[in-house]
């Protein structure tokens, strides 16, 4: 029911000034249908942000219900894991090229086929100023072996090319992985940029043909010892560079510092030598600069010596700049300090900032492997993802970290579960359990009185003698990826049915199964035109032992179908393996 409420007493520009802070999704669920006045104000805003990694279906589909592409102005497709073939579902509802007040396109793990319709359409897109995009990251359907690869690829990378030459020049902001591309082409509008890759040589020329460059987060892989270390640009003033496999020197860094006039943000990551981690040397470059971070690692070193020369008023009252020395690098703090510590290494910190809790309260990720007989009485509270290889009593474990905030839990077996078997109050807010080792019979049957309910996403290994067990065990699953070798398509159908709030699921299997299996690996689904329950797609995978992947997603509102025609996907198994017995006239690999 539409009601009166105190949203319709603020005017529009306050309203949309509130969405600005809410992404599309957000914006809907929350102020959808509250009045008349606010759906009013809803279909007439223009400045969605829409962002479809992580976003479930039920949000997807709301989405593309209640806003036209001309209202959208930035967008970020995705096809990884969690939401595979999406960007080809929105791009059938919404073609790229309507999306016309489009400032920002940001593409994550996109389908091949989804690229090639992007690409193609993309130079329509005139308002738009910033895109990013990583092409090694491009996802390639089964069989991604078979003689027209090759040419597949060829032909999307130099379609990529060509869409390159005419929107690139319109840009303010560029993040692609590769400076390759770019050496060709004018950038007068460019002001920030993103490289993953580069050369030394690639970057001398990009900043010749874009004269407005500003800011440059560049990743350096080369051999600069016989280069002057010099970026020909005196307009910089943001640079974020990382150089590997390379040591620089003081006479270098001077070097690069000296051509850079204008510069007042820097961040440095890199391996250096002794003389350069120095306090007194670094004051003297960056003295003027707002802000300066840096990652250095160094071997052989006198810690607190070459502590105490950061430890000068310049560092510590002036610019408030913290340093810390920890496994072999020197880095600032907080923007460096590490995110994963284990109880290895949690004391071997050193560091000019007389209060440690800012090192810890930086964590988020924990590996509990010895126990703690020492400690320095600071406590980790922000910890999301626990790691247990040790036996440690919860007693222990919650005097230095606070439980409550864990989301992850990561366990050697199964039977390490007993510890927790009061789960939802010593960690109320973990959702994803992951089992490292194989889960046998013997530990179900230890385990197998109790049920864990707030498991949302299992990552797990076992066989499927098991399976059943684990349906009770864990009747809550919506996200289940299974780390052992698939065997058929069998166990995999009946997982999708036995865990009954499942929306997605992964898995992963090798060169045998693709020959066993090859009509299902080429077209997964061909068994959808039976029974409309689910979405199914084999990738390509970077891993040599297991080749594939292959992701489910199960629609919510079709789950009461699986049941009912599950009959039917093992008749229709049958049948196919009835006509293709050795599947001999289907492979067409060795």
């Amino acid at each position: 029911m539409l009601y009166k409420c105190w949203f319709d007493l603020l005017p529009v520009e306050l309203l949309h000034y509130l969405f600005s802070y809410f992404s599309a999704q957000e914006i809907l669920l929350i102020f959808s249908d509250i009045s008349n006045y606010i759906n009013n104000v809803l279909s007439g805003y223009s400045a969605y942000v829409i962002n479809l990694k992580l976003m479930k279906k039920s949000d997807f589909d709301l989405i593309c219900r209640r806003i036209l592409p001309e209202q959208v102005i930035a967008l970020t497709l995705s096809d990884d894991n969690n939401t595979f073939v999406q960007s080809e579902l929105f791009l059938s509802y919404y073609p790229i090229e309507q999306f016309t007040r489009l400032r920002s396109l940001t593409l994550i793990e996109i389908d091949i086929k989804s690229l090639k319709s992007i690409f193609s359409m993309l130079y329509k897109l005139h308002q738009l100023r910033s895109f990013s995009f990583n092409i090694e990251t491009i996802r390639h359907r089964f069989p991604a072996w078979n003689n027209n690869y090759s040419n597949e690829s060829n032909q999307l990378k130099s379609l990529i090319f060509n869409s390159y030459k005419q929107i690139l020049p319109q840009l303010n902001r560029i993040y692609l992985n590769n400076s390759t591309d770019l050496i060709s082409i004018q950038l007068p509008n460019l002001r920030q940029l993103k490289l993953t890759k580069s050369s030394f040589d690639d970057l001398k020329i990009i900043f010749e043909n874009s004269s407005q460059l500003k800011s440059i987060d560049i990743y350096l892989d080369t051999n600069m010892l016989n280069i002057p270390f010099i970026l020909p640009s005196n307009q910089l003033i943001r640079l974020n560079l990382e150089i590997k496999n390379q040591f620089i020197s003081k006479d270098q860094i001077e070097q690069l510092l000296s051509s850079l006039n204008h510069l007042n943000h820097l961040e440095l990551k890199a391996n250096v030598s002794e003389n350069v981690v120095n306090g007194y040397f670094w004051q003297q470059l960056v003295s003027s600069f707002i802000t300066f971070n840096f990652k250095f690692n160094v071997q052989k070193i006198n810690v607190q010596k070459i502590l105490n020369s950061f430890r000068t008023s310049f560092w510590l009252e002036e610019k408030h700049w913290y340093v810390a020395f920890h496994n072999e690098y020197l880095f600032s703090l907080p923007h460096f300090a590490p995110i994963h510590m284990d109880t290895d290494n949690i004391l071997q910190f050193h560091s000019t900032e007389p209060n440690y809790s800012i090192i810890y309260h930086h964590l988020n990720k924990f590996t509990v492997n010895t126990n703690f007989l020492q400690y320095n009485n600071y406590r980790c509270i922000h910890i999301k993802t626990l790691i247990l290889k040790y036996s440690i009593s919860i007693q222990t474990l919650a005097s230095i970290i606070d439980l409550s905030r864990v989301e992850h839990l990561i366990i050697p077996s199964l039977d390490s579960l007993l510890t927790f078997t009061c789960l939802k109050y010593t960690m109320p807010r973990l959702y994803k359990l992951t089992i490292e080792n194989n889960v046998t019979i013997d530990m179900m049957e230890r385990i197998r009185h109790h049920r864990f309910k707030q498991i949302r996403v299992l990552e797990i290994r076992f066989t499927d003698y098991i399976i059943e067990e684990l349906f009770f065990l864990f009747p809550c699953i919506e996200n289940l990826i299974y780390k052992s070798r698939i065997q058929s398509i069998g166990i995999m159908v009946r997982l999708i049915s036995g865990f009954r709030n499942l929306t997605n699921a992964s898995f992963c299997a090798d060169c045998s199964f693709y020959r066993k299996e090859f009509h299902f690996c080429s077209n997964p689904n061909s068994f959808g035109q039976y029974f409309r329950l689910y979405t199914c797609q084999v990738y390509h995978s970077m891993n040599t032992q297991l080749p594939l992947s292959i992701h489910w997603r199960i629609d919510e509102q079709v789950r009461i179908f699986f049941e009912i025609n599950i009959i039917y996907f093992f008749e229709i198994l049958f049948s196919h393996l009835l006509i293709y017995p050795n599947n001999e006239d289907m492979i067409g690999i060795d």
